[in-house]
């Protein structure tokens, strides 16, 4: 019996043994489906709701509201802070969220159904967010975000709405439509490339992405991004991110480091040179050349555009550069002008010129087809000018140009000496 008893014994251990040496697969994950109340509200509903919202005064959604919605960006990266942004068909919203590392249950992709009732809508930096009043900063916590954000199927990034342009200035904050939106930003550049990283050590980095015709955009990025100390990559490439809204202005959010693709060096952008009619009048101001575009000979970020008027400097972090910046027109049709002359003029400011402001900042004029002479700016400011004051640069002649089509283009030079500002606004041809 004791034989027979360390025979069995022995048998069931070769046995266990054999069992551990089955291949097992992993229980197949349960993908999560949605079963409460169906959606009976949309973004663009809960934005007419909110209208009344202010800084201090937040909206409650006190009816059984239920929004069908899908994640476009979260905290992947650690750029964006206890916050998602959501969209459907009509529009897009941040939800605010009391926990850090929401990306492993929410990522981008995943379609959400939300249960509002008992959450409210308020104002932060001028635009609407969905949040809960009196916790902290309107933050959700986070258990209850869970329960209020049910997942539905499984996260698809192919389903979700992405707007693609190469033309920054297509980008109209007044339209509500870009507000939180996820774009897709093709045949750009940082202004910095190569020189800057996207933050520093502490607080947020801020740069300029710059497209073909010379339009900006402010790229925002936190210190804790997991990208914020990569340099900036050099040449045109395609940007996505979530066009953000503060105090009525953009800031462009990249979610990941993936966000940057296609980056090259080699790659030369043209912009498209528009033609237009006369009169014409361009201030130059409201951070947009309008339909003029740059040509960066030498160097870059040379030509940028503020609120009040387009401005050209070599002289960047300290340092002198040597340069050759183009700000050029579109093509001004004198085909079947009936005018007996055509002028130009604008108002402009230049210092920092060796009192040789007419050798660094000079006008130029071509024919469509033909090439660039140059033209007379009849009045500069004094070189040694000691303020910012404008001048009208007096009428520029065009009538030569009548029966055909010309453009203009202001020329900066800089040495590695000389390197001033030359300021420019209320550019007209009539």
């Amino acid at each position: 019996m004791k034989l027979f008893s360390k025979i069995l014994c022995l048998g069931a251990v070769v046995l266990g043994f054999a069992a551990c040496d089955r291949d097992y697969e992993m229980p197949p994950l349960s993908e999560p489906v949605y079963t409460g109340a169906a959606a009976n509200t949309t973004i663009a509903q809960l934005r007419a709701l909110g209208a009344s919202a202010t800084t201090s005064k937040s909206v409650s959604i006190t009816d059984s509201l239920i929004l069908r919605a899908r994640i476009s960006g979260n905290d992947v990266s650690g750029n964006v802070y206890k916050k998602v942004f959501i969209q459907d068909a009509t529009g897009n919203l941040e939800i605010e969220v009391d926990q850090s590392g929401v990306f492993s249950d929410y990522p981008i992709g995943q379609e959400v159904f939300v249960n509002l009732k008992g959450l409210s809508l308020s104002v932060y930096g001028g635009e609407l967010q969905i949040g809960q009043t009196g916790a902290t900063a309107n933050r959700i916590p986070y258990e209850t975000f869970k329960a209020r954000l049910q997942k539905n199927g499984w996260a698809d990034t192919t389903k979700l709405n992405v707007i693609e342009t190469s033309n920054l200035k297509s980008l109209n904050v007044s339209d509500i439509m870009t507000h939180n939106a996820l774009v897709k930003l093709t045949d750009v550049k940082f202004e910095n490339a190569g020189k800057k990283t996207f933050a520093t050590t502490s607080g947020y980095g801020t740069e300029n992405l710059v497209d073909a015709a010379g339009n900006t955009l402010l790229v925002r990025t936190s210190n804790y991004a997991d990208f914020a100390a990569d340099t900036l990559p050099k040449g045109w490439g395609t940007v996505y991110g979530i066009l953000g809204v503060f105090n009525n202005s953009y800031q462009l959010t990249i979610r990941k480091r993936t966000d940057i693709v296609n980056f090259d060096t080699a790659k030369v952008v043209k912009p498209t040179v528009s033609s237009v009619s006369v009169p014409y009048t361009n201030a130059l101001g409201n951070n947009s050349f309008g339909d003029f575009i740059l040509e960066e000979k030498v160097g870059s970020g040379i030509w940028t555009s503020g609120k009040s008027y387009a401005k050209a400097t070599a002289y960047i972090s300290g340092a002198r550069t040597a340069s050759e910046a183009w700000l050029l027109s579109p093509y001004f049709d004198l085909t079947s002008i009936t005018a007996t002359i055509v002028t130009a003029t604008f108002d402009h400011v230049a210092r920092y010129f060796d009192n040789k402001p007419g050798t660094y900042c000079t006008l130029w004029a071509r024919v469509e087809g033909g090439n660039w002479e140059q033209l007379t700016i009849p009045t500069y400011t004094p070189g040694s000018q000691t303020t910012w004051d404008f001048v009208n640069a007096g009428s520029i002649d065009l009538t030569k140009f009548k029966g055909k089509k010309v453009q203009l283009g202001f020329k900066y030079t800089s040495t590695t000496t000389t390197a001033g500002t030359w300021e420019i606004k209320n550019f007209s041809v009539k």
